[in-house]
């Protein structure tokens, strides 16, 4: 799990590169883990349209991988999750990006 500060840079790389939508999608699965597609939506409070846009761009770099679950409803149904995967996004940006964030390069 990342930590406070880890999160806030991993937002904050996010939010350059693609945008406060993206940001808030990617906050929300750094903070809460991996959610289904409905958990999200509520979650953010963004509508249904623009939290799958936002998926699929954090798909595309890698910063998001989906998988099957199991949710008990009244019954067990599978259900698709979504989880960002931490290390990517900090992999992504190029050092010098991260000295000019961090402010303190050699």
């Amino acid at each position: 799990m990342a930590t406070q500060y880890g999160v806030q840079l991993a937002v904050h790389l996010i939010s350059s590169h693609f945008g406060n939508l993206v940001a808030k999608v990617s906050d929300c699965l750094l903070r809460k883990g991996a959610l289904t597609l409905a958990n999200i939506i509520r979650f953010t409070e963004l509508p249904p349209q623009q939290v799958k846009s936002c998926i699929l761009v954090l798909i595309q770099h890698n910063c998001v991988q989906a998988y099957a679950m199991q949710q008990e409803v009244w019954f067990w149904r599978s259900a698709k999750g979504y989880y960002l995967v931490y290390g990517f996004v900090l992999q992504y940006p190029s050092s010098n990006e991260i000295c000019k964030i961090l402010g303190n390069c050699v």
